[in-house]
């Protein structure tokens, strides 16, 4: 898909330079990213891929991700519904340290716990100063325990004891570092989508991590897909 001036932001690398850049007051977090960039593009794929309409994950606490696809399929003879389901987990790097924060709870219920992977996100989008980068969800705890926790990962993230005044301090894992990929921009089929500065560039890279984003939902889904029939 090439981008057109149907979608709120052209290329990748305008979102950054739009509403990451140091002169930009404010923090807009993972759901602008999600609304101004990868909503409009996942909406010009959703027919050729075959899903069906998203679901808000806002009102359903318990579907794993920030964009989540879910259908459901009766199943003559059994009592409960088969489903398909395809969880996108979006992070956007912080401001102050341009790191990509792990809250306490995606810690213990998505990379120290042990669950199904039915319960986990499928893929990660991230976005950073350095650009974005798309990777399944078990590459990305790979990295990431490797580096957070080079002496050994912790099963899980114990709260903070209750202050004084009676409100609980928040206590989250260790943050996600964008410079432990590789940014050179040598090998994009890692999912990795280095920022460009030129604008025929910004094109070639934004079709690139379009053509990358519809490969990797289209195999999880088909995966998905094949497993309902069975």
């Amino acid at each position: 898909m090439t981008p057109t001036q149907e979608h709120w932001v052209c290329t990748y690398s305008d979102y950054i330079d739009e509403f990451l850049a140091d002169s930009w007051d404010y923090h807009p977090g993972e759901h602008h990213f999600v609304g101004m960039y990868l909503l409009p593009r996942m909406i010009a794929l959703r027919q050729s891929l075959g899903l069906p309409y998203y679901v808000n994950p806002d009102g359903m606490k318990k579907q794993p991700g920030d964009l989540v696809y879910y259908f459901s399929k009766s199943v003559e003879g059994q009592v409960t519904s088969r489903w398909c389901r395809l969880a996108i987990e979006v992070k956007q790097a912080g401001k102050r340290n341009g790191k990509l924060p792990i809250t306490r709870s995606e810690y213990n219920l998505w990379i120290g716990a042990t669950e199904a992977m039915s319960r986990k996100p499928h893929l990660v989008v991230a976005v950073c100063k350095q650009g974005v980068f798309l990777m399944g969800w078990q590459d990305f705890c790979a990295v990431y325990l490797k580096h957070a926790y080079p002496d050994g990962a912790p099963a899980d993230i114990a709260a903070k004891k209750p202050a004084k005044n009676g409100y609980t301090v928040v206590r989250n894992a260790n943050s996600f570092d964008p410079a432990w990929l590789d940014w050179s921009g040598q090998s994009p089929a890692n999912g990795v989508f280095p920022y460009k500065q030129y604008p025929e560039k910004r094109l070639q890279c934004e079709a690139s991590f379009v053509a990358y984003l519809k490969a990797r939902c289209e195999k999880v889904w088909t995966e998905c897909e094949t497993a309902l029939d069975d």
